[in-house]
């Protein structure tokens, strides 16, 4: 599509149109920047977050609940991580 074509088409509306052009662009546009935000957020949180940073924040939750005496909750971080099991038991001799 040449610039002479687009120019054509554009001088070819109506005054009515282009008011409903401009405010759908006004009703959709905080939608399409906030879509192109949020997904900018998410890979950065993605990146940001690796499995070691589970472990350590797993481990500081053991801890904290068995200083505590949350013997259940040490029963069920147990129960829902039993990989880290052998990382808990080192710890503790």
């Amino acid at each position: 599509m040449s610039w002479d074509q687009i120019m054509s088409f554009l001088s070819g509306l109506s005054p009515m149109q282009y008011v409903l052009i401009g405010i759908g662009v006004v009703i959709l546009f905080p939608y399409v920047s906030q879509i192109f935000k949020d997904g900018d957020n998410k890979k950065a949180e993605e990146e940001t977050q690796d499995i070691s940073d589970l472990v350590d924040k797993w481990d500081d939750f053991y801890h904290c609940c068995k200083k505590h005496n949350l013997e259940d909750a040490c029963n069920l971080l147990d129960e829902i991580f039993p990989m880290f099991l052998g990382i808990k038991d080192e710890d503790d001799h």
